[in-house]
């Protein structure tokens, strides 16, 4: 497996305030705002080559980072042209 390299934490912090910022503290699946949010989410997975950058970041809440998780909903694409999927 690929090792990942990972941002200073001071960078990774500013890189996902940035993102929080951009996408109005707003989770971009349910609306839900400011509180509840989750760090926010790799479209491509870092495990899966995915980048530390601004257009593969996207603002969730915690559940519906979850949910991404669980694969009940997938995200394709890069900002601002996300695509979201939800799954049954």
């Amino acid at each position: 497996m690929k090792k990942v390299k990972r941002l200073s934490r001071s960078i990774r912090v500013k890189l996902f305030e940035k993102v929080h910022e951009r996408d109005n503290y707003t989770c971009q699946i349910c609306g839900k705002e400011k509180y509840g949010l989750d760090y926010p989410h790799h479209v491509l997975f870092k495990s899966r080559g995915g980048s530390d950058t601004n257009e593969n970041l996207i603002t969730l809440c915690m559940e519906c980072h979850r949910k991404v998780h669980d694969e009940k909903i997938n995200i394709k694409g890069e900002y601002p042209d996300f695509e979201i999927i939800h799954k049954s």
